[in-house]
């Protein structure tokens, strides 16, 4: 099933108490120890699949949309990303 996937968009989830299938798009964040929604055991299980494609960030909250400059952000959240899948 793998083989079809050519990319996988993850985010994360934080904070809010709400069920994750009534959550909104605008709540997606970069992907943290916060993170409710096991993006990077999801992304493991990916892998071990034999999933070779990209992975690409999909934040949508304003919160994330509005860092002027989202560099270093961005790079604490790869690095705990692959921390994580061992590649550290």
């Amino acid at each position: 099933m793998v083989r079809h996937i050519r990319v996988v968009h993850i985010s994360g989830i934080v904070g809010d108490t709400n069920i994750l299938t009534d959550l909104l798009d605008a709540q997606r964040v970069l992907v943290d120890e916060t993170d409710r929604t096991e993006t990077s055991a999801q992304m493991k299980r990916l892998l071990e699949a034999g999933y070779t494609g990209a992975f690409s960030y999909e934040c949508t909250s304003s919160l994330i949309q509005g860092i002027i400059d989202p560099e270093a952000r961005i790079a604490a959240s790869i690095t705990y990303l692959r921390r994580l899948q061992g590649q550290q």
